[in-house]
């Protein structure tokens, strides 16, 4: 599972601020969920189907090519 969903990835403080901020404070409120409509299909443990970057997606935020592919498998 780890394997499928970990990736290290660096982002910029204002990105981290966007994404870790309750919706009240003008983020995201992504710090410890997922966005709307995310599916990790755990019941079936189809990792490979998990959107593990739909974080990033719902706030817009790009990856640096260098970034790209940082996988601990």
């Amino acid at each position: 599972m780890l394997s499928y969903l970990v990736e290290v990835v660096f982002i910029t403080k204002e990105e981290q601020r966007l994404l870790d901020s309750s919706i009240r404070g003008g983020g995201m409120g992504l710090k410890a969920s997922m966005p709307k409509g995310w599916d990790a299909d755990v019941i079936n443990h189809d990792w490979v189907k998990a959107k593990r970057y739909a974080r990033f997606e719902a706030a817009g935020i790009q990856f640096a090519e260098d970034t790209i592919g940082n996988s601990i498998r």
